[in-house]
């Protein structure tokens, strides 16, 4: 694979390292709420893919529209593989570790919270991502509208997507 730059430089990589092995992709257009403390998987936005390679990566791309029902309400997000959560914080004290997350600033307000990570799984099993979501505050958690909801041309409905690359490392 040859990569070009734009001042007329370019290099390769010598092969197929870089090349894209198989694409996975799920769309959510429906709503989805939780009250849950704890994480919990987002319905109907799960992917398994079967890497080819134990030496493959899986280019992790999500999408999610969030909102919560409190205002100041804090929540957070995590992508994880089988049981693992990947793409998140460092351990510091109490706090919560996460990929993501927001805010809710009022009844119409949403977050688009948006993460791309580069995973090893190291394997050649099928393995399952999927993003999951906690309150930190009382309220509930929801995905692909406001809190507010309102059917008025100034409100509006949303979608979230995960999309799975197998590259070739």
């Amino acid at each position: 694979m040859t990569i070009h730059f734009g001042d007329s430089t370019s290099i390769d990589s010598g092969g197929s390292i870089g090349k894209f092995l198989q694409v996975q992709s799920v769309t959510k257009t429906n709503t989805f709420i939780t009250t849950s403390t704890s994480f919990v998987d987002i319905t109907g936005l799960s992917l398994n893919i079967t890497p080819s390679s134990s030496s493959s990566k899986i280019l992790v791309l999500a999408s999610i529209t969030m909102a919560n029902t409190n205002t100041g309400q804090r929540f957070v997000y995590t992508l994880r593989r089988d049981s693992t959560d990947i793409a998140r914080a460092d351990a510091d004290g109490n706090r919560v570790r996460g990929t993501g997350g927001g805010q809710d600033g009022g009844g119409g307000h949403v977050d688009s919270c948006v993460a791309m990570h580069l995973d090893s799984p190291n394997t050649t099993s099928a393995v399952t991502y999927v993003p999951r979501v906690s309150c930190l505050d009382a309220g509930a958690i929801i995905i692909n509208r406001s809190n507010s909801d309102s059917d008025s041309a100034t409100y509006a409905r949303f979608a979230s997507f995960l999309t799975l690359i197998e590259v070739f490392a």
